[in-house]
């Protein structure tokens, strides 16, 4: 199961970047150009780069204030980074699991050393500074309700699966990275046959006369699975759930054999 995190999202430089990038201002799900979109992230950057300017100067000059700044610092960067060096050596070492949600852990200590570099910076400039990241935050968690991010419709599938299928359709879960295989059948609300995997062989005859499959897009994407094209059986429609889970429902119709 791990090895599918390197499949959806492999190991690279720009991943790693992106992720990283991710933590505070982002969403796991959604490009940086869309959230928080690019000027909220370099307004984000030039204002944390802003508050180490403030420290190194205040340091200079002998600051107290500065000096303690500093020790927090070094402390939160420390906790920040646990989650993503550790993330990133085992996936170098070992089983590549590099995700943007493994990293989440961090967040925490990542959000304290914004504000402690935020709160460094004199006089008015903080005030303008904390308005301009505040502001790319408040747009990115709007921007985080749009349909592209919305959560997967996970109870629309279930009520469809529960309007369309008879006790005796069997109802094929194709794997999901997202839990989807486990998220649909528990928000059904009719007794179903429900079979868990790609089926080795398709049944040779339907007590029902049809079957459903479910199918995570990405993960039959990052793993090949080919839209099942069983002998005997018609594809009669086709049902795309969007979100941040693409998937897709199948209904397939026994033929009148002869």
């Amino acid at each position: 199961m791990l090895g599918l995190y390197g499949a959806l999202e492999p190991l690279t430089a720009h991943n790693v970047l992106n992720d990283l990038l991710t933590i505070i201002p982002g969403y796991p799900y959604a490009a940086l150009h869309t959230i928080p979109t690019i000027p909220g992230l370099v307004a984000i950057l030039a204002c944390a780069l802003a508050g180490v300017v403030a420290i190194v100067v205040c340091r200079r000059a002998g600051g107290e204030t500065a000096a303690a700044r500093e020790g927090w610092l070094v402390l939160l960067a420390l906790l920040a980074a646990a989650a993503p060096a550790g993330v990133l050596l085992y996936s170098l070492l070992g089983i590549d699991i590099w995700f943007a949600r493994a990293l989440y852990s961090s967040v925490p200590a990542a959000a304290l050393m914004l504000g402690t570099l935020l709160a460094a910076i004199p006089g008015r400039l903080r005030a303008i500074a904390v308005a301009f990241v505040l502001a790319a935050l408040v747009l990115g968690t709007i921007r985080s309700f749009g349909s592209a991010e919305a959560r997967p419709p996970f109870r629309a599938a279930a009520q469809f699966l529960d309007r369309a299928a008879t006790p005796r359709d069997p109802i094929f879960m194709y794997p999901s990275f997202l839990s989807l295989d486990q998220a649909i059948p528990a928000q059904l609300r009719r007794p179903h046959l429900v079979v868990q995997g790609v089926p080795a062989r398709w049944p040779a005859t339907l007590p029902g006369g049809e079957a459903f499959v479910v199918v995570d897009d990405a993960m039959a994407t990052a793993l090949r699975i080919p839209t099942p094209h069983p002998r005997g059986f018609a594809l009669v429609s086709v049902r795309q759930y969007n979100g941040i889970l693409r998937f897709t429902v199948l209904a397939y119709r026994a033929q009148p054999s002869g």
